[in-house]
């Protein structure tokens, strides 16, 4: 099988031999006269049986046809021969490699011919089909997944990468995302809880709790939050995956809120028992003496006028807590929240101006529509607009916003007034920060709001103003049947 007989060939066959690739002659007609012996390992075939075209039996058959056709090409044109393709032996072990050849030798000097190489790829390919693997589990696991998620520097707190779903859920683009860090999204309250959680984070998976989250359009969620420790572009880092649990958080609270109301229910049916009938008795009696003539004094008969006024002012507050702790009923119907608010400002304005209260609207150009019970509603909006109102003694603005977000309807009442107490539990029963009122506004106002499956949230700054989110679900979400807001 030697082709070229000069003195170097032996030199050629020792150091052909000891190469880590494969080295193959052909002739001027493309037969194959050498290979060397890493040839032969790769493909599974002795010298004698490669020589002629014996060698393309060590190609795979899906490659076979394929690499002849390039190798008679090669040698008709006298061009140079490259091709990527695989070696197959006969106990079926399959072995890429990549195949060169170049012309050698000169007409009328030396006998023309080629000689060539191959190169084990099959290092190369399985990291290639590692890699592509790879991706698609990423596109997969991360780009395709339901959640939102991102990818965060351990150290800076940047967001280093986001997929489509966080995109569309939390309403920033992917640039966005990346010029921003981790505190950007989160409300000033949630910064210390932020920071202690990511002093302590294990090297694989840590459920984070829940969180509150701020999407671009201001709207606040609840999102349960996972996240894994990574190296991402040889930075330390976490992916995290978050599962917005507003809503059922929403529906816990509403239930925790049914438990609560059963319980009232029945403390009210056992405090009319108790107190109402000795109220009215006590009432009959002081009524009795101011008809009569018994008590003659002035002062002693204010005081029994008083003392009437404030039974009957306790029998008013028994009446509203009895109202109070009935399951509350609604009936819905297709309207526009805007109208609403229209309705209850118009009968209200003259009173705002005469205290000096400027009034700002600002409503989407879009048709806000809910299904909801209209007076129930009005309810909410008139006790809201009062509470506002009164926080501004001496005059200021209410505003009130509302807009879609999120498959959502979102009423914002805002005042410039003294703002609420931190740790006031305003939407707990006989809770207020008046001198005067019952402390039972703002619990009817959640238990309506909970009742169209709606949520309430304030954010309040002393001196500065206090802002209630009313939010409700779209027209398509909500049922247009009698609903009671005690069935869960």
């Amino acid at each position: 099988m030697e082709l070229f007989l000069n003195p170097s060939q032996s030199l050629f066959q020792a150091l052909s031999n000891i190469s880590p690739v494969g080295i193959f002659q052909a002739d001027s007609e493309g037969r194959y006269v050498y290979v060397n012996q890493r040839w032969c390992e790769m493909a599974g075939m002795t010298p004698a049986a490669a020589h002629g075209q014996g060698w393309t039996a060590a190609l795979d058959p899906a490659d076979r046809e394929r690499v002849s056709a390039e190798w008679a090409r090669a040698v008709g044109n006298k061009t140079r021969f490259e091709s990527k393709f695989r070696f197959k032996c006969a106990d079926g072990t399959v072995t890429w490699v990549y195949g060169q050849a170049v012309k050698h030798g000169t007409a009328g000097q030396e006998p023309e011919g080629y000689i060539g190489t191959v190169t084990d790829l099959t290092g190369v390919i399985e990291n290639e089909t590692e890699l592509r693997t790879a991706k698609e589990q990423y596109q997969l696991l991360f780009e395709l997944n339901p959640l939102p998620g991102w990818v965060f520097d351990v150290e800076t707190h940047a967001f280093l990468e986001v997929n489509q779903m966080a995109v569309r859920h939390y309403g920033y683009s992917r640039e966005e995302f990346l010029r921003m860090r981790l505190e950007d999204m989160r409300p000033a309250e949630e910064a210390l809880r932020l920071e202690e959680s990511l002093k302590y984070l294990p090297p694989g998976l840590k459920r984070a709790g829940v969180w509150i989250h701020r999407k671009k359009d201001g709207t606040l969620i609840d999102a349960e939050l996972f996240n894994y420790g990574i190296q991402f572009h040889g930075r330390p880092a976490r992916l995290v995956l978050a599962n917005d649990v507003t809503d059922r958080k929403r529906y816990e609270e509403s239930l925790q809120d049914t438990a609560r109301f059963a319980a009232l229910a029945e403390t009210a049916s056992i405090f009319a028992h108790e107190v109402a009938n000795p109220l009215n008795g006590i009432s009959t009696i002081l009524q009795v003496l101011l008809r009569g003539d018994e008590v003659k004094n002035s002062s002693s008969r204010e005081m029994l006028q008083d003392a009437l006024n404030e039974i009957g002012r306790l029998a008013g507050l028994l009446q509203e807590f009895r109202t109070f702790a009935r399951p509350e009923t609604i009936t819905p119907e297709p309207l526009d929240i805007r109208d609403v608010i229209k309705e209850v400002l118009s009968t209200e304005s003259i009173e705002y101006a005469e205290k000096r209260i400027a009034v700002e609207q600002e409503f989407s150009t879009d048709e806000l529509r809910l299904n909801g019970d209209r007076q129930k509603l009005k309810q909410v909006l008139l006790n809201l607009f009062k509470n506002a109102v009164e926080a501004m003694p001496h005059g200021g603005t209410l505003k009130i916003r509302s807009y879609e977000s999120g498959g959502r309807v979102l009423v914002e009442v805002s005042d410039t007034g003294t703002g609420i107490k931190d740790g006031t539990k305003i939407f707990d029963p006989f809770t207020t920060t008046k001198s005067f009122g019952t402390g039972l506004g703002l619990p009817v106002v959640k238990k309506i709001v909970n009742a169209h499956r709606g949520s309430v949230s304030y954010q309040t700054q002393q001196n500065r103003g206090t802002v209630f989110t009313l939010s409700f679900p779209t027209e398509d979400e909500f049922p247009r049947n009698r609903f009671s807001g005690d069935s869960g």
